[in-house]
């Protein structure tokens, strides 16, 4: 039987980067189906702010053949960016953001990461940063508001420049040091379990901070990870492999 995975995140690509560092694949390698949108009702009919996603890893013979393609709707690609494009987001986002701000009345600067302008990468963000004091409230608990602030964003960018832009949003540097906080925590709960054989539960964390969990020891073959729970309530658990 077909090793598969049922994961939800904020995104439809989030939650394919989850589910493929769960099964330890990559994308040419499994089939995906989308099961739900963000903002599309869930089984209990009411409304999700996260995408839900069947992905299954596929034997050999169907890699060769090509049947996934037959079998399950293509997933949509993280948005592909050439550097006019990326150009053009990179412009519309700073003009954006900087109104969004002043209609908040919040004293703070933006600009574009250039880093993310000069990269070679297609598929990497554009990063619009954004700097001053006291920026707590664009953060919100464990990110919501500024994970609530970059989606807003893309929408306006998206409809200016008639592409999906892939764009981050960084307050002060918080999803920097967070994505760094949480990698190094990583790997002290997976040295943690391999010295003690038990399993370690994190506290719950968004998809977003779950998939960097994943990620960061997923090539460590002596442990395991999953995400259990459900909602706000989805945790990640570290299991030494057997």
């Amino acid at each position: 039987m077909a090793e598969s995975v049922e994961i939800s995140a904020t995104s439809v690509d989030d939650a394919i980067e989850l589910a493929l560092a769960q099964l330890g694949r990559e994308r040419a390698e499994v089939e995906v189906q989308v099961l739900r949108n963000p903002g599309e009702p869930d089984e209990h009919g009411y409304a999700s702010d996260e995408a839900l996603v069947l992905v299954t890893a596929l034997d050999a013979t169907a890699m060769e053949s090509g049947t996934s393609q037959a079998r399950a709707p293509r997933a949509r690609r993280r948005q592909q960016l050439s550097p006019g494009d990326r150009m053009r987001v990179a412009e519309s986002a700073q003009e954006m953001l900087s109104d969004l701000l002043h209609h908040l009345g919040i004293v703070a600067s933006c600009h574009v990461s250039p880093q993310s302008m000069n990269t070679s990468d297609p598929e990497a963000p554009v990063i619009a940063e954004v700097e001053g004091e006291d920026l707590g409230v664009l953060i919100g608990r464990r990110g919501d508001n500024l994970a609530a602030l970059q989606y807003i964003l893309g929408l306006m960018v998206q409809k200016q420049v008639g592409l999906w832009p892939n764009l981050q949003v960084d307050v002060a540097g918080y999803r920097r040091r967070r994505e760094e906080t949480l990698e190094g925590l990583a790997r002290r709960m997976a040295r943690r379990v391999l010295e003690t054989q038990q399993p370690f539960t994190f506290e719950p964390m968004p998809a977003r901070e779950r998939r960097i969990l994943h990620v960061t020891i997923q090539d460590d073959r002596r442990v395991e990870t999953e995400s259990i729970g459900e909602g706000d309530d989805r945790r990640v658990v570290i299991y030494p492999a057997e």
